[in-house]
């Protein structure tokens, strides 16, 4: 490896880099990326979750290089710090529009657009616009037993399956105004991202209503053993509903 000029002068560079972001890359791949791009990355220490970093550059490093490494770093660090629209002992989701780190368990990225792809343990997901990144953790659930005479939830008129696996079934549903769903039965947890601005009228068994007033881009995690029927009462209503197995 070529030596590395002492930190001089415009070429020494102090970075603080959020502890979040040392997490999802890890220092090793920082210091990896670091000299992959010209430069040298040394961790020096750590205070009130701040790692901080000593840059060095090797002599003749590219300018373009030194700042792709640092866009590299920002990008990752406001992903890292993105809070998540649900985390639970079952999934994360997160809301992205652009390029995202390697997730720790198995995903799966559902695309606005309708569109949806599993992605391994490790993979670095491939987002196209408006996405959500549904992290899959290792807490199994068995389907509920269905202990009604009605059917479950899907198929159902108005939804068509776009993706299934072991891990998950997605589906693509839209509700028509004043027509109810049938009554059914919820056998699995579900990941429900809502792309318009409706009001489902929500009716138990016995009768109870309940209006929930949904807005395009509404992320909802919903467990399962329920069971209702559901009519659009106000606007119109699409949603990429994600049945967990």
């Amino acid at each position: 490896m070529p030596a590395f000029r002492p930190a001089l002068t415009a070429r020494s560079l102090a970075c603080e880099l959020r502890k979040n972001v040392c997490t999802t890359l890890g220092h090793r791949h920082i210091m990896q990326a670091g000299r992959d791009y010209g430069c040298r990355a040394n961790r020096i220490f750590e205070d009130t979750g701040i790692a901080y970093f000593t840059l060095h550059f090797r002599k003749g490093a590219s300018m373009i290089g030194i700042l792709l490494f640092c866009a590299m770093l920002f990008q990752t660090g406001s992903q890292a710090a993105q809070k998540p629209a649900i985390d639970n002992e079952r999934v994360t989701v997160l809301e992205v529009n652009g390029p995202i780190a390697a997730q720790p368990n198995d995903a799966v990225v559902i695309a606005h657009s309708g569109t949806a792809t599993f992605v391994p343990k490790g993979a670095t997901p491939k987002i196209d616009g408006d996405s959500l990144v549904i992290d899959l953790k290792d807490h199994h659930v068995d389907p509920y037993k269905n202990p009604t005479q009605y059917q479950l939830a899907f198929p159902r008129p108005g939804s068509k399956k776009i993706f299934e696996n072991e891990r998950v079934i997605v589906w693509d549903s839209e509700w028509t105004p004043g027509v109810p769903s049938p009554m059914h039965f919820h056998d699995k947890d579900v990941v429900v991202w809502f792309l318009e601005d409706g009001d489902l009228k929500s009716t138990t068994p016995d009768g109870k209503e309940t209006v929930n007033q949904y807005t395009a881009g509404t992320i909802r995690f919903n467990a399962g053993n329920r069971t209702h029927t559901e009519t659009l009462v106000k606007g119109k209503q699409r949603a990429l509903i994600t049945e967990l197995k």
